[in-house]
C-alpha cells in the first residue's frame, strides 16, 4: 500500500503542479500553456484511473475511499493496510 499512496502522491502532484504552470503561464506563451495543460490533464487523470483500479484493500478486496488518502485501516474489514502479515 505505501507504493500505490507514493504513486498517486506523486501523480497528483505532477498533475497539480503542471496545470497551476499552465495558468501562471498563459499571458506568455501559448505553447507553454498547452504543454503544461495536457501535462496537467494527463497526471490527474491517472492519478484518479490510478486509484480506480489499485486502490483497494488488500485483505477484503473492497474499494477503499478516495477522499481519504492517508488511511490506515480498511473500513470495510478493519485491517490494518500497510502491515505485511494478514
Amino acid at each position: 500500500m505505501k507504493k500505490v499512496k507514493m504513486i498517486r502522491l506523486i501523480l497528483v502532484t505532477v498533475g497539480s503542479c503542471s496545470a497551476f504552470t499552465a495558468i501562471l503561464t498563459s499571458q506568455t506563451s501559448m505553447v507553454l500553456t498547452i504543454i503544461f495543460g495536457i501535462l496537467g490533464a494527463i497526471g490527474l487523470l491517472g492519478h484518479l484511473l490510478y486509484s480506480m483500479l489499485y486502490w483497494i484493500c488488500p485483505r477484503c478486496g473492497e474499494m477503499l475511499s478516495a477522499r481519504e488518502f492517508w488511511i490506515e485501516y480498511c473500513p470495510h474489514c478493519g485491517k490494518k493496510l500497510d502491515d505485511e502479515e494478514g
